[in-house]
């Protein structure tokens, strides 16, 4: 069983995040990920060596405008995003968490997947796993301007992560804006959910698309992950 590369306390590098978080993918049973949006979690469980058994995803609603508006405009300070307008922002997200959407779909031969649509402030995210939780504070004293954010590792054993994994299973028990994608499913299945979601019809060339989009938008980070996988000797 992988272990984490090191004895850290709370707080982690976007380098020892990166370890930590893919050791304790391959030893875990339970994945959950909450937050604004989920752009890289497909990505990262297909290129995992152990896959889960359990996966649950709580991120926006790609129909909610409000909710991506707000959002977007914590982005305007992102370096690489710099001079986009708001407007400009949001279409970015929504199209982000579309292709979100349908890599999660993709995901479903290889374990079941529920995603709820929540409505988040947006101030944090964080991923369960069976050993820890990793906490990434969008707004705290080391994330401003930074797209990676500050983020700290609590252990299974903490007060924290007994809080928030506790809290998101009875958010997935009350949301009403959820899903579960699962292998019996085909293109027919999303094109119907996604139509109802985003308030206008979607065919399958549009799936094509953000299939395409999703593989060239993850790319860099996919490679990123292969240098991980090589530091760990998984």
């Amino acid at each position: 069983m992988p272990t984490p590369p090191r004895k850290l306390r709370n707080t982690l590098s976007w380098y020892a995040f990166g370890l930590n978080v893919t050791a304790s993918l391959e030893a875990t049973g339970f994945y959950a990920f909450c937050g604004p949006s989920a752009r890289y979690v497909s990505a990262r469980l297909t290129r995992s060596r152990h896959f889960p058994h359990q996966v649950r995803v709580a991120m926006l609603n790609p129909g909610d405008k409000l909710a991506i508006s707000r959002r977007a405009t914590d982005r305007t300070s992102w370096a690489r995003l710099a001079g986009k307008d708001n407007s400009t922002l949001s279409e970015e997200l929504r199209e982000e968490l579309v292709m979100s959407t349908v890599a999660l779909f993709d995901y479903r031969h290889i374990c079941p997947v529920d995603l709820a649509y929540i409505e988040d402030t947006a101030t944090y995210r964080f991923e369960i796993f069976d050993d820890a939780v990793y906490l990434s504070w969008y707004h705290g004293p080391q994330s401003i301007s930074k797209e990676m954010p500050e983020s700290l590792r609590f252990a299974a054993e903490s007060f924290l992560y007994q809080l928030l994994r506790l809290d998101l299973m009875r958010r997935f028990e009350i949301v009403e804006s959820r899903v579960r994608f699962e292998a019996g499913q085909d293109d027919t299945f999303l094109i119907a959910h996604l139509t109802a979601v985003l308030g206008s019809a979607v065919s399958a060339a549009d799936l094509e698309r953000w299939r395409r989009r999703y593989r060239e938008y993850t790319a860099d980070f996919t490679g990123y992950l292969d240098t991980v996988y090589a530091e760990l000797k998984i």
